[in-house]
């Protein structure tokens, strides 16, 4: 009874840990870099010629593709991952999954709240700093950020689903 009690401890921190590795190091797309579309802030900040640029788009596009083939392939083990441990619980230890879960997703989403929070308020004391020129040249700057990584750092896909056969919502 001791080694599946351990057994079961391992296994959850392991797959806590697994869910925190993976929500820290989630990839984000690089298209913010040099999008294909228009000139990026990065090719106007180096002063790209068209040449470069295309240059450039024929390193990344590709580069882009097979990163999110990877992405794909590596949130498809993590479910793997976690559909093999929930599968080793009984309903008892399903439930203390559950609760696990439960607790982790609320501490994460009040902790995103505040961090959020946090970032809003000194983008408003920077901002404040500025004359109207230099709040037009910040907005520039930033718009392409927040359109491909969001307003609060790289976009992720952060699942907040739970694996087949744990219960919960």
């Amino acid at each position: 009874m001791r080694k599946q009690i351990i057994f079961i401890v391992t296994a959850v921190l392991v797959l806590v840990a697994g869910l925190a590795i993976g929500w820290v190091t989630a990839p984000y797309s690089p298209g913010f870099i040099f999008p294909r579309h228009h000139r990026s802030w990065v090719a106007d900040q180096l002063n790209l010629t068209t040449q470069q640029h295309q240059q450039m788009d024929a390193i990344w596009v590709p580069m882009q593709q097979k990163w999110a083939e990877m992405s794909d392939r590596r949130r498809s083990l993590s479910h793997e991952r976690d559909e093999a441990i929930v599968h080793l619980l009984n309903d008892q230890q399903r439930a203390a999954y559950d609760k696990i879960l439960d607790d982790y997703h609320a501490k994460r989403d009040a902790l995103d709240k505040d961090r959020q929070a946090l970032m809003h308020d000194a983008v408003q004391r920077s901002r404040a700093l500025l004359d109207d020129s230099q709040k037009a040249k910040w907005d520039e700057l930033t718009k392409d950020i927040h359109e491909h990584r969001g307003p609060w750092g790289p976009a992720t896909v952060r699942s907040t689903t739970r694996p087949a056969g744990a219960g919960g919502a």
